[in-house]
């Protein structure tokens, strides 16, 4: 292992961790060394290589069913909304979902519902904001549901306007039990093709996800090393 590698290792080990929750959106763009995600959204997706179980685990894995995938491929321009429900009985529920192609480019927009098309298992506690948003992250489409006490993400994607190919959608959620760290949360994923009216299915179109590698070595390995970082500096808030 590389000796800059080994020592921002030895550095992360000894950093003090924010106490907010990584899923509340505030962590992503934070630094490793600060507990954050370093830029990454642990989605799943080819750019990530990784989803949250990396860290969150322990917890009883969640069984999810993503709703609204168009059987017959999705036509240029067309809106579609997409739902995952989340099992009941779980707290400090949010989620990570995106559509992007096995390069990680994204396609279309996503975002949450408007607020006027919402139902009560959308909105955060209070009844008054949509917990599903879009984040912006630049060649990737990607939406967010934050911890706030909804019971499903309800999103809708807008389709690009000319066809893409070997698209799919990515989610991961997490559960967690407010302990504080990642242990014992429990985690669900998703990975299931998004085809384009009249494309073939993808080989293996409909997956479970579960903890994958990228296709590039390199960048396996940095997000296995962001991934560590993580869980070492959350780690800490135990002792």
């Amino acid at each position: 292992m590389r000796p800059a590698i080994l020592v921002l290792l030895a550095l992360l080990t000894l950093a003090p961790a924010p106490a907010h929750a990584y899923l509340d959106g505030a962590g992503f763009d934070s630094p490793a060394i600060e507990g954050g995600g370093g830029g990454r959204l642990f989605s799943g997706a080819p750019r990530d290589g990784y989803d949250c179980s990396v860290c969150h685990r322990g917890g009883a894995p969640l069984s999810l069913t993503l709703d609204g995938i168009p059987p017959d491929g999705w036509e240029a321009g067309r809106t579609y909304d997409l739902t995952i429900a989340f099992p009941e009985g779980v707290r400090s529920v949010g989620a990570i979902v995106e559509i992007a192609n096995e390069r990680g480019e994204g396609a279309g927009v996503l975002d949450g519902l408007p607020l006027d098309e919402t139902t009560a298992a959308d909105l955060c506690r209070g009844g008054t904001l949509p917990a599903a948003h879009t984040v912006d992250v630049e060649g990737r489409t990607v939406a967010r549901v934050d911890v706030c006490g909804a019971s499903r993400a309800a999103l809708r994607w807008t389709a690009p306007s000319t066809p893409v190919t070997s698209l799919r959608v990515f989610a991961t959620v997490v559960a967690a039990n407010d302990s504080g760290d990642p242990t014992g949360d429990s985690t669900g994923h998703i990975t299931t093709s998004l085809r384009a009216r009249n494309e073939p299915e993808l080989e293996g179109g409909r997956l479970s996800a579960g903890c994958r590698a990228g296709r590039d070595d390199a960048g396996a390995i940095d997000v296995l090393l962001v991934a560590l970082a993580l869980c070492l500096t959350r780690a800490l808030r135990r002792r």
